[in-house]
């Protein structure tokens, strides 16, 4: 099915940790059954979080009831070609959590056992000539775009939304994509609908690029449009991201840019760069970051679209001005990679409520058996306080993951 690249993006997207899509064969023969058209994740999920380790709290420390969170999550879908450049795609999940806050964006907080699921995507499409088009509920990759984007939580799409994108290749080398919405669908929180101030739909709007002219370079650019954003009258919001991905050899190199305004709003205009090397030396690979952003008063384009920084492995967090830089090495061991990382992130607020700086160090574990990804990892963070005579906060975390990819 001729879909060009943004809608090729999306489909290799859109399951627990990315990947091609495999075909499954059928239980029994059938002439006319055709399971490749299917693909799927089965899950399990546990995180234990312990915010002060240096004090004790009943069921409250790590791997407490009230802090530990064990979800299992099943995902489904089906993207398929009808006739004559027709087709569709659908996605649901269904998960069940026990107990805790899962503590991941998007996530809804419960302290009891939640069974739910939701319809990710559903969608038709059109090819004809260069051209895709996709109307519906449909995932939209950070890949393309970084500032309206879909992210993914232990199998579930945090976004998807509401609205119709179209993509033409008929330049060489080069897609161009416009992307226009009128609802946000966090799936496990709630659904937002782009109003303006009366309550008419308005929507957001994307319009951008991906060049791959230069070797072994990938260029993609966006602009992002949101009019009266929250509703508000007058308050247009404008975005922009740029990234550039380069590879020379055995090293790749990322740069990225956003800028994100409100042209009536009193505040600052946000900014952020960050810059990212990785290379490969055999079994060992590594990698390091740096990222800034300015003190401006935005720190998303559009709620349920997450500002994507590239050092977003690193578990940045902004918000505030600072910077950050970070570093990961790995090494391939036993059918996986072994991984250590470090973080430091420095706030230039000095608001109570802000911290001074954020340091975490990570090591994990990546392995496959019998076709099913694990992941173990655990953590441990200090937050300074800008607060004068409180003592720094030390916090850690750990966190198992299994998926099974079809």
């Amino acid at each position: 099915m001729k879909k060009g690249l943004l809608l090729s993006v999306v489909a290799s997207t859109m399951i627990f940790a990315g990947g091609d899509i495999a075909p499954v064969e059928p239980a029994a023969p059938a002439p006319a059954a055709d399971c490749s058209d299917f693909y799927g994740v089965v899950g399990a999920y546990y995180q234990s979080n312990d915010a002060d380790l240096d004090t004790d709290v009943t069921d409250s420390d790590l791997f407490g009831k009230l802090t530990a969170n064990f979800d299992v999550v099943a995902t489904i879908g089906v993207e398929k070609e009808l006739f004559a450049g027709i087709g569709f795609g659908a996605e649901a999940s269904a998960w069940s959590r026990t107990t805790g806050n899962i503590a991941a964006t998007n996530r809804v907080t419960s302290s009891a056992k939640r069974e739910d699921g939701s319809l990710t995507q559903l969608y038709l499409t059109a090819s004809f000539g260069n051209t895709a088009l996709k109307v519906g509920r449909f995932a939209i990759p950070g890949s393309l775009s970084p500032l309206l984007r879909t992210g993914t939580t232990a199998g579930v799409k945090d976004v998807t939304y509401d609205g119709a994108l179209i993509a033409n290749t008929d330049l060489a080398d080069t897609t161009i994509y416009a992307v226009g919405v009128y609802a946000v669908h966090t799936h496990l929180a709630n659904d937002i609908k782009l109003v303006n101030a009366a309550g008419d739909v308005v929507g957001a709007y994307a319009f951008g690029f991906q060049n791959k002219s230069l070797a072994n370079t990938t260029i993609t650019a966006v602009g992002y449009y949101a009019p009266e954003f929250g509703g508000v009258a007058g308050q247009d919001t404008m975005a922009g991201a740029v990234n550039v991905d380069m590879t020379f050899g055995d090293y790749t190199v990322n740069a990225q840019g956003t800028y994100i305004d409100m042209d009536a709003a009193k505040g600052t205009a946000t900014s952020t760069a960050a810059l990212k090397v990785s290379a490969v030396y055999g079994d060992f690979d590594a990698m390091a970051i740096a990222a800034y952003e300015n003190d401006g008063t935005y720190g998303t384009f559009l709620a349920g679209g997450n500002a994507s920084l590239i050092g977003d492995g690193i578990d940045f967090n902004f918000g505030n001005e600072g910077y950050a830089v970070g570093a990961e090495i790995g090494y391939k061991v036993w059918m996986g990679r072994a991984y250590a990382r470090a973080s430091y992130q420095d706030y230039k607020s000095t608001a109570a409520t802000n911290p001074d700086a954020v340091t975490k160090i990570t090591a994990g574990y990546k392995f496959k058996v019998a076709g099913i990804d694990f992941k173990a990892e655990g953590q441990y963070g200090i937050t300074a306080s800008n607060v004068a005579g409180t003592a720094d906060l030390k916090n850690g975390r750990v966190r198992l993951e299994a998926a099974y990819k079809f």
